[in-house]
């Protein structure tokens, strides 16, 4: 173990091995189907009457961040201070009915107003930057007479500004994911042109011989600085203010955004509220920020997509910034952090308060009620078949890692493995006996080249494989590989970045032991929660409990609980 002790939800963690009585299910009341699968899973595992939470919410795969907070996230807390189960429950698994992903891709006539906010602020920001090197270029060859002290006006250090640039970002007509990031390439690309000129003319200008002359481009240059980066990186108040006023400016620009940024995570969309948020992080970090802000997933082009039980593994935390991922508190890597402000937590629940979480789901309810019984059947006899390894995806460097568990698994089992290093993927048909399988990369685009065995685990390493779970006709990789047979899976629901996936090696070793289910494997080795990533399937799933193809001492140094 490292060196503290993992504590969850009052449990020690090194007491792993889930059981059903450490489980809790939740349904939606308003499908019968979702509370038929409930409770022929409860009865296929043996999981106790009292641990199922039923709900009342949409029956659709998307719901938004208003619902999922008052219609998931706010009654399965009610049920767990009503049942005082929360120190007894270690994993939630939601069933066929619950929603799949909060928020959704918003288009121009559902957003015109929030989409007018950040794409006018992106097409200033792109100006503004088209400004900024004409400016630059005149840095050092012109030295103007300073007109006052005062480095947030520009004509106070340059004798005259050019007309500003009509740069326009390329396919404002198109709302598609596509769209949106040839956008934010050309935002990426005039940021990193800019920091690119404005190193090289600060070389330069340090090279000016005459002081007086290597004085005004100096604070020439301090004025784009604080256009460029904002309050951020400036030392002293560019404004000539003293130092007292301007460090509490500075603090008060960095609480205006964060506050913000929590507030239009957790509230309906504000067109009004956006814009406040884009003129604080103007004031804080200056272009550089608007880029960012654009960029990240706070633009309504991903405004707040998450993986529903992605979210509720933070079931207890408090309003935490949802710009981006947080952290695994359960990951063999982790560190512990104290408790955030705001997290109230129950009695007889202690920090991290975090729980493991997966779903049972797929494009009908008869296809999640199979994932059920072939897990069951499976742990009787064990998993058996081939390991297929697909590398040769997007980036060697990761092919690295797929590498190494063909490595391990040729050194240290009896499997057999196939390692395809082609930049093809496993040809239709080729891949029969499939009982594990990793690989990448054909997006969102499933390639049926494997006979799945009855029980078998495999997940494509791409992004949106998930986005089109509930969807028979999606031809992307969880939902088909389940039409086809499996009986686990993960992908993400949105973009969720290479870095969410769980590694091969880590992953599909610690499944090998036969020591821990489905769901101890994957939050033990996946590293972030709210965020993209879904684990579908029987989370008390183990198919090598009675058949190990690796024993512990085998695994890295700490990987096991």
């Amino acid at each position: 173990m490292r060196g503290f002790i993992w504590v969850l939800l009052g449990v020690c963690c090194t007491a792993w091995a889930l059981s059903p009585r450490e489980v809790l299910i939740v349904a939606n009341a308003k499908s019968a189907e979702s509370v038929q699968l409930a409770k022929h899973y409860q009865q296929a595992r043996g999981i106790p009457a009292t641990h199922l939470c039923l709900i009342s919410t949409g029956t659709g795969y998307h719901c938004t961040r208003a619902e999922y907070e008052t219609e998931i996230r706010v009654p399965v807390r009610e049920f767990f201070l009503k049942t005082k189960l929360a120190g007894k429950i270690r994993c939630i698994v939601l069933m066929w009915g619950v929603p799949v992903k909060i928020g959704w891709q918003p288009s121009a006539s559902a957003y015109p107003e929030l989409l007018k906010a950040y794409e006018a602020s992106g097409e200033s920001t792109l100006r503004t930057l088209s400004l900024v090197k004409l400016l630059l270029d005149s840095v050092g060859k012109t030295f103007p007479v300073a007109k006052g002290e005062d480095l947030t006006r520009l004509n106070t250090v340059f004798e005259t500004l050019p007309e500003m640039p009509q740069d326009t970002l390329p396919n404002l007509e198109d709302q598609t994911a596509d769209g949106y990031s040839k956008r934010v390439r050309a935002l990426e690309t005039a940021r990193l042109a800019v920091q690119k000129l404005m190193y090289q003319k600060k070389l330069e200008v340090a090279k000016l011989t005459d002081p007086a002359q290597r004085a005004i481009a100096q604070r020439q240059l301090l004025a784009i600085q604080f256009l460029v980066k904002g309050r951020y990186e400036a030392k002293t108040d560019p404004a000539g203010g003293d130092e007292a006023s301007y460090l509490k400016a500075q603090q008060q620009a960095r609480d205006t955004v964060k506050a913000i940024s929590v507030r239009m995570r957790w509230e309906a969309p504000d067109p009004a509220l956006v814009n406040r948020y884009l003129a604080a992080v103007a004031a804080e970090k200056g272009l550089i920020g608007l880029v960012y802000a654009y960029g990240s997933e706070m633009n309504p082009a991903s405004y707040r997509d998450a993986a529903v039980d992605n979210e509720l593994a933070l079931l207890w935390h408090g309003n935490y910034p949802l710009g981006n991922m947080q952290g695994n508190p359960l990951h063999w890597k982790a560190r512990q952090d104290p408790a955030p402000e705001g997290a109230v937590l129950p009695n007889d629940v202690t920090w991290p308060a975090f729980y493991m979480t997966a779903r049972i789901d797929g494009p009908t309810a008869a296809d999640a009620k199979r994932m059920i019984d072939d897990a069951v059947a499976v742990e009787k006899t064990g998993l058996t078949g081939t390991v297929y390894l697909d590398a040769g995806g997007k980036f060697e460097s990761y092919d690295v890692f797929l590498k190494k568990l063909a490595a391990l698994l040729a050194k240290e089992t009896t499997l057999q493995v196939v390692l395809d290093e082609q930049k093809t993927l496993f040809a239709p048909d080729s891949c029969p006996d499939a009982a594990l399988y990793i690989g990448w990369y054909s997006l969102c685009n499933y390639v049926p080249a494997f006979t799945w065995n009855k029980g078998a685990v495999g997940y494509h390493i791409a992004s949106y494989e998930a986005s089109n779970l509930r969807n028979p006709q999606t031809k992307e990789w969880c939902a088909k590989m389940i039409q086809h047979g499996v009986a686990a899976t993960m992908g993400p629901v949105s973009e969720p970045y290479l870095s969410a996936f769980p590694l091969p090696e880590d992953f599909f070793s610690l499944l090998l032991t036969g020591k821990y289910t489905l769901a101890e494997c994957y939050w033990r080795t996946q590293p972030c929660a709210s965020w993209q990533m879904t684990l579908i399937g029987d989370p008390l799933y183990n198919p090598y409990k009675g058949n190990p193809q690796l024993t512990v001492d085998k695994l890295q140094d700490k990987l096991a609980p």
